[in-house]
């Protein structure tokens, strides 16, 4: 998505497109795909002396392969609402990333799973299976993408934009909103820099008292 009052150097910098998609996109879109399809093909198979004879998928055991399924759903989601998010948070951008990041780590307890079987049985004859690697392959592929996205020029020259103007709004409504309050009470202009200081405050209430004794009736 296009944003306005991006420097024209972080505009030439917005990825390539690759067949009308953005470079980003394209990688977070396949590695997605490829970690579905990994997740649904054999990930162990073979006979344990424990467990007897396993033809597993991503699907079966614990299910870190349906796991793997949500979350490249979820990343499908990122990229078809990308603008939408990050006009509502410019730090939406690392979404992907952290998905790719929680996938992987899912991945790395799969596979050191199936290795220990392996390991450990590896006389009855179990092996992984390429629909693990080809998961971890997906994994890979979509946190390339989720790093481009996050690191895009324009997304971080906006939200660095959006955040400057949101603090020069806050800075400049306190400083309104406090003279204003100053004129109510008072009726007087707001004090300068210098005559925020102690001593002035000090100067200016016995200037106030000076001001009340003289203004009183006269006793006697």
């Amino acid at each position: 998505m296009q944003q306005r009052g991006v420097p024209r150097a972080a505009r030439s910098s917005v990825p390539r497109h690759v067949l009308g998609v953005r470079s980003d996109h394209a990688l977070i879109v396949l590695g997605a795909a490829v970690m579905s399809v990994g997740s649904v093909l054999p990930w162990f198979r073979g006979s344990t002396r424990s467990l007897g004879y396993l033809d597993w998928t991503g699907l079966h055991d614990t299910g870190e392969g349906a796991m793997l399924i949500g979350a490249a759903i979820g990343l499908a989601v990122f990229v078809r609402l990308r603008g939408t998010l990050e006009e509502i948070g410019p730090r939406a951008r690392f979404i992907p990333m952290v998905i790719a990041l929680a996938g992987g780590l899912l991945w790395v307890v799969a596979f050191r799973k199936l290795l220990q079987l392996s390991w450990f049985e590896l006389d009855v004859g179990g092996r992984p299976q390429v629909g693990v690697l080809m998961a971890g392959l997906g994994i890979l592929v979509a946190f390339a993408g989720s790093l481009l996205a996050a690191t895009d020029p324009e997304s971080v020259a906006a939200a660095r934009a959006r955040a400057e103007a949101e603090r020069r709004e806050s800075g400049a409504g306190g400083g309104v909103g406090a003279a204003s309050s100053r004129a109510r009470r008072g009726g007087e202009s707001p004090p300068g820099r210098d005559e925020y200081s102690v001593v002035s405050r000090v100067d200016r209430l016995r200037r106030r008292d000076d001001d009340a004794d003289d203004d009183g009736p006269a006793r006697g």
